[in-house]
């Protein structure tokens, strides 16, 4: 029985430990090893992560829209298709409707309401042509309506390129 004793803790020891384990999972610090010996209670203390600097602009997004312009990072992966000769991009997010086409490195931006039926998620960007598939309206790169039932070419707006942002201007 005295076996027995030796190993239990007394009503004081337990609260004290328990106490102690409570407080530090309450501040975020785990407990490695507590002993019920007469000796100290081990703590580890955990290893510290700094995250790397946020860029100096605080913002890491490639597409920002701020009212009638619209702000696109190609040197954000989120956008590299669009970085890529013959990519495009049809942007609906933030109320930007914009369909993006890069001809050959000449940016291209046009709104992505088909001038047929108001379509503005499906679109297609395939040979130079931009078509809408809500009825297989055919538009060039330019803009310019070549086959479908859209009676009009798609709205441009005015794109221009400083390093890798491009900004359109609706």
């Amino acid at each position: 029985m005295s076996n027995q004793l030796e190993k239990s803790l007394s009503r004081a020891e337990f609260l004290q430990t328990a106490g102690k384990a409570a407080l530090f999972a309450a501040v975020g610090i785990s407990v490695v090893s507590c002993s019920s010996d007469s000796g100290p209670t081990t703590i580890e203390e955990p290893d510290i992560v700094v995250p790397p600097p946020t860029p100096p602009d605080g913002n890491d997004q490639a597409i920002t829209v701020n009212g009638n312009t619209i702000t696109i990072d190609l040197a954000n992966s989120d956008v590299s298709s669009l970085a890529q000769s013959e990519g495009w991009l049809n942007i609906t997010e933030s109320g930007a409707n914009v369909i993006v086409v890069n001809a050959a490195g000449t940016f291209r931006a046009f709104d992505n309401n088909c001038p047929h039926a108001s379509c503005r998620t499906n679109w297609e960007y395939e040979n130079t042509q931009l078509i809408c598939t809500c009825h297989n309206s055919i538009f060039s790169n330019q803009g310019q309506r070549l086959a479908g039932p859209a009676g009009r070419n798609l709205t441009g707006f005015t794109v221009s390129r400083t390093g890798d942002i491009l900004t359109i201007t609706k």
